[in-house]
C-alpha cells in the first residue's frame, strides 16, 4: 500500500511538471505564431511585389528607350507578311496613289520572306492594310528584352591559377575533346564581346551591331559572360569553358545597349538570327527574350532550323513561373532552364512544357567585361552551356544534321525531377560527354551508360500517415518547394516516423531485393543451358535457407523441476510490477523536470537574440538598382558608410541586410529618397513551433486557395492594349461589364485580373479573339523562404 502511495505521488508531480509547462510552452507557441506569420506575410508580399516591380521596371525602361529609337513615339510598329512579293508591291502601290496622306513609314524590309516591319500611328492606316488582301497576316513587333541576372562581386583568381567552374564539369565537357571544334561556328546574340579580355578568344570572330555600336566591345558585361562558359580560353589563367583551345569559330551580334538596358524589337532578334545564318554560324546562342508570341519571330526560326540546318538555343526565363517566354518556346528554339550545382532547379528559372534542357545556371563564374571575373546567376548563364555542348560534339559529327544533334542532346541527358520529360528540367541535364556517344553510329546504351534498374521500394508502413494525416503522397507535391527537404523531417506520426524515413520519395521505405531463388533469371549459373547443375538445384541447401534449419540448442525445453508454483509466480510478476512502474513513473518526473527548465532558459536566450536583432540588424528595400547604387555612393563620399555594414544583399529584389546601431541613424537612409521602407530583420525561431508555423502557412494558403477559387480570380492577357481596349468597349456596350469586375491591372503587360463567378462566362473572353489566355489567378506561398 505504502508503495502504492509513493508512486501515486510521484505521478502527481510528473503531472504537475508536465502543467506548467504545457502553459508556458503555449504562450510561447502563441507569441511565435504571430511573429511567424507577420514575418511571413511581409516577406511574401514584399518578394512578390519586388518580382512584378522588376518586370514594370523593366517596361517602364523600354518604354522610356522609344523616344530615342522611333521619331514618333505616339507609333504603333507592326510585321506585316504579304502573300507574295508581287502583293507587296500591289500595297506600295496602293499606298502611294491613295489620296489621303498616309502615316505609314517602312522601316525594315525582309524580301526574302516578303515581310516588312511598318509604323502607324492612323487606325485609319491600319484598316486599309488588312482590308487590301494583300497579306497574311499583319502583327505588332513584340519587345524583346536582356533578362536581368544576378551578380555577385567579382572573383580574385590568383595569378597563374585556372578554374574549372563547376558547371563545366556537371556538363562534362572536359571529357570531350575540342580538337575539331574549327569546323564549327557560333553566334551569340548578346550585349557585345570583349575582345581584348585575356581568357577570351581572338581569332576568327566576326561580328556586327545594333544602333551603330561596337560588337567587339562590352560595357555591359553580359554578352562577355556568356561567351566565357562557352569558349574561355584553357591559357593557364582564369576560368576555362566549354570549348577552350580558342578554335571555335564565333559570330557576335550586338543588339542592346551599353547599360544593357532597353529593348529590342522582334523585328530586330530576326534580323539578327539571319546575320547569324549568313556568317555560316551552326548554332545561336540567346540569353534574352519576351512574353509577347510573335508569328513572324516563330516562322523565322523555324526555317533557320529546318532549312538552314542551324541550332538555336534561348534562355527559359527568370521569372520563376509557367509563362512561356519567346523566343525561347518557339518549337524549333532549344529552351534551357537552370539548376544549381547540386542539381537542383533554381528558383527564377520558367516551369512550362517547352522547357527542353537544363544546365548550370546559379553562381556560374565567367569572365568580366574589363578584365577579371565574376558570377552571375540566371537562365542566362544555363543558356550558354547547352550551345557550347552542341557546338562541341557536333565538331565530331559534322555531318549530322540540327535535328539529329538537338535529338541526341535530349535522349543523352541526365533525367532530373520526374522520370523522362518534365516541366522543369525538360529531358534533364546536358551531358557532352553521353551526346557524344550517342552520335556515334555504332554506338548503342549498354547497362552501366541506361540508369541501372534499381530494385522496387514499398513506403513502410505502406499506409504511412504523418500527424497532419498526410500520406506519402502528399511529399511529390509542392509550387515552389521540395516537401521531402523541407518537412520530411517533421511531423512524426505516433509511432515517430517521419516521412523521411517512410516514404520511398523522400529516400526512405523499405527496399526489396529480389530473392535468387524466387528469380531464376537473376540466376544466370543455374539455367538449362548446364545440366549438371540441375541436380543441386534440386536439393535443399542448408546454408541457403538458414532460417528453416534448427538445432535443438535452440527450442528451450520446459523440465516440471524448472516451473515455479502458482504462488512464487504471483509474487515474482508482482514484485517486477513494482520495479517497472517505479523506474518508469521516476523517469517521468525527470523528463518532465527537464522540459520545465530547459526551454524556459532556450526561450530567454532566443528572446536575447530577438532583441540584439532588432537592435542592429534592418532589412532596407530600395526603389531599383540604381538607388541602392546611389545610396551606396553618397555614403562612401560622406565617410558613413563603416556605420553600416552590408551583411547581405538580394540585388534581383533591390535589398539588402544593414547593421544599424543607432536608431537615429536610420534617418540618413528614410532621408536619402532612395529607399521603400526599413525595417527590423526579426529573428524567427522554428524549434519549438517548427511544426505549428507550417501547419499555419499551409491552413493560410488552403485558406487562400478556396477564397480564389469561391471568388473566381482569373488572369487575362491580351493580344495588345487595344484589344484589351475592345473588350472593355464590348462588356459595356452589351451590359456584361458589371458581371466582371476587374480588380487589378497591368497596363503595360496587357494583363488585368478579373472576378469570373459562373466559368462558363470564361467563354465570353475566349471567343472575343481579343485575349491571349484565360487562367486562375493562383496563390503561391514561399512558406519559409
Amino acid at each position: 500500500m505504502g508503495t502504492l502511495l509513493i508512486n501515486l505521488l510521484l505521478l502527481l508531480l510528473a503531472f504537475c511538471a508536465l502543467s506548467v509547462q504545457a502553459q508556458k510552452s503555449d504562450g510561447y507557441l502563441r507569441k511565435n505564431k504571430e511573429d511567424t506569420k507577420k514575418y511571413i506575410d511581409d516577406h511574401t508580399n514584399r518578394f512578390l511585389d519586388n518580382v512584378f516591380l522588376e518586370e514594370e521596371n523593366m517596361r517602364e525602361k523600354a518604354h522610356e528607350e522609344l523616344s530615342v529609337i522611333m521619331t514618333d513615339t505616339s507609333s504603333a510598329r507592326f510585321i506585316v507578311k504579304y502573300k507574295s512579293r508581287v502583293h507587296m508591291q500591289a500595297m506600295h502601290t496602293f499606298v502611294l496613289s491613295t489620296t489621303k496622306s498616309s502615316t505609314s513609314q517602312v522601316v525594315m524590309t525582309f524580301e526574302d520572306s516578303n515581310m516588312e516591319v511598318v509604323t502607324m500611328d492612323d487606325e485609319e492606316d491600319i484598316a486599309v492594310y488588312l482590308a487590301s488582301g494583300n497579306l497574311d497576316y499583319m502583327e505588332p513587333d513584340p519587345i524583346r528584352f536582356l533578362f536581368d541576372t544576378s551578380a555577385s562581386s567579382s572573383v580574385e583568381i590568383a595569378m597563374g591559377e585556372e578554374v574549372v567552374p563547376y558547371g563545366i564539369n556537371l556538363v562534362k565537357a572536359l571529357l570531350v575533346s575540342d580538337e575539331n571544334i574549327d569546323n564549327r561556328k557560333l553566334c551569340i546574340i548578346d550585349t557585345g564581346y570583349d575582345l581584348a579580355h585575356e581568357d577570351l578568344p581572338k581569332g576568327d570572330i566576326t561580328g556586327s551591331a545594333y544602333l551603330d555600336k561596337i560588337w567587339s566591345k562590352d560595357p555591359n558585361g553580359h554578352g562577355s559572360h556568356v561567351a566565357g562558359t562557352i569558349t574561355a580560353n584553357q591559357n593557364g589563367i582564369g576560368v576555362v569553358g566549354v570549348v577552350r583551345n580558342g578554335n571555335l569559330r564565333l559570330h557576335i551580334e550586338r543588339l542592346l545597349r551599353d547599360n544593357g538596358s532597353g529593348f529590342i524589337y522582334g523585328s530586330n532578334l530576326i534580323l539578327a538570327a539571319q546575320n547569324c545564318v549568313k556568317a555560316g554560324s551552326n548554332v545561336i546562342s540567346m540569353s534574352l527574350g519576351g512574353i509577347d508570341k510573335s508569328q513572324a519571330e516563330e516562322d523565322a526560326f523555324r526555317d533557320i532550323y529546318e532549312i538552314d540546318n542551324v541550332l538555336s538555343v534561348a534562355a527559359s526565363g527568370n521569372f520563376g513561373n509557367s509563362r512561356c517566354a519567346y523566343p525561347a518556346c518557339h518549337e524549333s528554339v532549344v529552351s534551357v532552364g537552370a539548376i544549381d550545382e547540386d542539381k537542383k532547379v533554381a528558383l527564377f528559372s520558367q516551369r512550362n512544357d517547352q522547357v527542353e534542357l537544363a544546365a548550370p545556371g546559379v553562381d556560374v563564374l565567367s569572365v568580366e567585361s574589363g578584365g577579371g571575373y565574376r558570377k552571375y546567376s540566371g537562365t542566362s548563364m544555363a543558356c550558354p552551356h547547352v550551345a557550347g555542348v552542341a557546338a562541341l560534339v557536333w565538331s565530331h559529327y559534322p555531318d549530322k544534321s540540327a535535328r539529329e544533334i538537338r535529338a541526341a542532346l535530349g535522349e543523352s541527358a541526365e533525367d532530373l525531377g520526374d522520370v523522362g520529360r518534365d516541366k522543369i528540367y525538360g529531358f534533364g541535364l546536358v551531358r557532352a560527354d553521353r551526346a557524344f556517344l550517342m552520335l556515334d553510329e555504332n554506338f548503342t546504351l549498354s547497362p552501366t551508360t541506361a540508369p541501372t534498374p534499381q530494385p522496387p521500394c514499398f513506403d513502410s508502413p505502406t499506409d504511412y500517415v504523418n500527424s497532419r494525416g498526410q500520406s506519402c503522397n502528399w511529399y511529390e507535391g509542392g509550387f515552389l518547394i521540395d516537401r521531402c527537404r523541407w518537412y520530411g523531417s517533421a511531423y512524426a506520426n505516433s509511432d515517430g516516423i517521419t516521412g523521411r524515413e517512410a516514404c520511398c520519395i523522400c529516400g526512405g521505405g523499405r527496399i526489396e531485393y529480389p530473392d535468387s531463388t524466387d528469380s531464376p533469371t537473376l540466376s544466370p549459373i543455374v539455367s538449362t543451358d548446364n545440366p549438371t547443375l540441375a541436380p543441386v538445384d534440386n536439393t535443399p541447401s542448408p546454408t541457403s535457407e538458414p532460417t528453416k534449419t534448427f538445432s535443438p540448442t535452440q527450442i528451450p525445453t520446459i523440465s516440471p523441476t524448472s516451473s515455479p508454483t502458482t504462488g512464487e509466480c504471483r509474487d515474482t510478476h508482482s514484485k517486477i510490477m513494482r520495479t517497472v512502474s517505479t523506474t518508469v513513473l521516476l523517469l517521468i518526473l525527470a523528463f518532465g523536470a527537464l522540459l520545465y527548465f530547459i526551454p524556459s532558459q532556450k526561450s530567454d536566450k532566443e528572446e536575447s537574440m530577438r532583441d540584439k536583432v532588432i537592435e542592429g540588424s534592418f532589412i532596407v528595400s530600395y526603389k531599383s538598382r540604381e538607388h541602392m547604387q546611389a545610396m551606396h555612393t553618397f555614403l562612401l563620399s560622406s565617410s558613413e558608410y563603416s556605420k553600416f555594414p552590408v551583411v547581405q544583399t538580394f540585388e534581383s529584389l533591390n535589398m539588402e541586410v544593414v547593421i544599424i546601431e543607432d536608431k537615429e541613424d536610420i534617418s540618413v537612409y528614410l532621408e536619402s529618397g532612395n529607399v521603400i521602407s526599413v525595417e527590423a530583420d526579426q529573428i524567427v525561431s522554428l524549434d519549438n513551433v517548427y511544426n505549428h508555423s507550417l501547419d499555419n502557412v499551409f491552413l493560410e494558403e488552403e485558406s487562400m486557395r478556396d477564397y480564389n477559387a469561391l471568388e473566381g480570380r482569373f488572369i487575362v492577357s491580351y493580344k495588345s492594349r487595344e484589344h484589351m481596349q475592345a473588350m472593355h468597349a464590348f462588356l459595356l456596350s452589351s451590359s456584361e461589364y458589371s458581371k466582371f469586375p476587374v480588380v487589378q491591372t497591368f497596363e503595360s503587360l496587357n494583363m488585368e485580373v478579373v472576378i469570373i463567378e459562373d466559368e462558363e462566362d470564361i467563354s465570353v473572353y475566349l471567343e472575343s479573339g481579343k485575349v491571349i489566355s484565360v487562367e486562375p489567378d493562383q496563390i503561391v506561398s514561399l512558406g519559409g523562404r
